[in-house]
């Protein structure tokens, strides 16, 4: 068996045979207790609770808990490290992909077995092909590489010259009408995007949430162009949505998951039913709220602080409604690099506070993920699955938190 410490945790990886014997197994959607699970050439060949006799080598955490390998459904390898504009992109590239690679490698490290990255110059396409060929380490890795905005939208920064922006493709490809919207779902997915991102709205998360006002990007019929342009050639399509008219747009555009998906829910509770109508994916990411009002309560600015955690609390209680409603919910945080690395299992602590009970967390962190990412290899423990597996010391089932403590681990099986 391929062993390995990657940023202080154990992972092991082989293509042989041998038993992982679970003291308490979550499965990805049930608890159990006192499992064996039979791994051949990195797959999952069956579970079972007879403790038959097995001719292979028993790797014995009976008095442990195992579970899925995390999956993160929103995260950002930018390798971006400040949120001071010149900074944050005037920097070398290379310093930024190796931020962006120990980024990746501290996912892994925390037991994020697969990804999500959402653009935003990341660097999604690199790590993920140095990680399959084996010159590095890291989670398994899905990217939009980019993501799109119109002119003047989410994605454009008007502080800088408005042709260079566009040329450089500063923060997001820039792009107005259907047909420049298409072509650049076309080039993306010829680049090798697995997922598309754009953006329906735009506006702070931190304005008084009883009187928010974001603006709208595209229009309904560039995002219906890029959304049927996306599930013709079998690809997702996902949305940075904010404000009520970001979550209009985004439904009406045929968008698979909502992103953040803030809006003020008081004013607004009827959309709440048309998610459910739509069958939609949330991933809620409440993490990035939470960081917001950190970083300007570290900065001295305690009435900014104050309205990001004012509207922590009312989105978490948007979060809970739709919980209740029935709407699947994926764990993503928008970690960027900005707010420190290896934050992601906050997002899980955030969501109990917000009322949704642990297992149904630990269901979005791996089950409903996979749904979201459409691996269906992953997020569960069952025969035929990939076999990436994350073992630890104390259970999270009745304190969510001991999965942001990376002491916690024993060790990841990759696959």
């Amino acid at each position: 068996m391929d062993e390995i410490t990657v940023r202080g945790t154990k992972i092991l990886s082989s293509n042989g045979h041998f038993v992982i014997r679970a003291g308490e197994l979550f499965d990805g959607r049930d608890i159990y207790h006192n499992v064996d699970i039979e791994v051949k050439d990195g797959r999952i060949a069956r579970v079972f609770q007879d403790r038959a006799n097995i001719d292979c080598p028993i790797l014995d955490f009976s008095n442990q808990f195992v579970m899925p390998g995390l999956i993160e459904a929103h995260v950002h390898l930018s390798g971006m490290h400040t949120q001071e504009p010149y900074r944050r992109y005037f920097e070398n590239n290379d310093l930024r992909l190796i931020r962006a690679l120990r980024h990746a490698e501290e996912l892994l490290a925390h037991g994020y077995t697969t990804i999500r990255e959402m653009g935003a110059k990341g660097r999604g396409i690199g790590i993920r092909q140095g990680i399959e060929k084996g010159v590095c380490n890291g989670p398994r890795i899905l990217t939009s590489i980019e993501f799109l905005s119109p002119t003047g939208g989410h994605g454009d920064w008007p502080i800088f010259p408005y042709d260079f922006v566009k040329e450089k493709s500063l923060r997001s490809i820039l792009v107005d009408g259907p047909e420049e919207c298409v072509k650049a779902i076309r080039y993306l997915l010829r680049e090798g995007a697995d997922v598309l991102k754009i953006v329906t709205a735009t506006g702070s998360f931190g304005q008084p949430y009883d009187n928010m006002r974001f603006r709208p990007c595209f229009s309904l019929q560039e995002i219906l162009s890029m959304s049927e342009e996306a599930h013709a050639q079998g690809k997702k399509i996902a949305a940075h949505v904010v404000g009520d008219i970001g979550l209009r747009n985004a439904l009406d555009g045929n968008i698979d998951t909502l992103e953040h998906c803030f809006f003020n829910f008081n004013q607004h509770p009827e959309l709440l039913d048309e998610i459910v109508k739509r069958h939609v994916y949330l991933v809620p990411t409440l993490s990035i709220i939470k960081w917001f009002g950190e970083y300007e309560e570290q900065n001295g600015n305690v009435h900014a602080a104050d309205n990001f955690y004012y509207n922590l609390e009312r989105h978490g209680e948007f979060v809970k409604a739709a919980w209740n409603a029935g709407v699947p919910i994926a764990c993503g945080t928008d970690e960027n690099g900005m707010h420190g690395q290896g934050r992601c299992p906050e997002e899980y602590v955030l969501l109990t506070k917000a009322g949704i009970p642990e297992i149904d967390v630990l269901r979005s962190a791996t089950n409903v993920a996979s749904e979201v990412l459409g691996i269906a290899d992953i997020g569960t423990i069952a025969t035929g699955k990939i076999a990436d597996v994350l073992v630890l010391e104390k259970s999270p089932i009745d304190n969510i938190s001991v999965l942001t403590d990376k002491q916690n681990i024993t060790c990841v099986f990759q696959g």
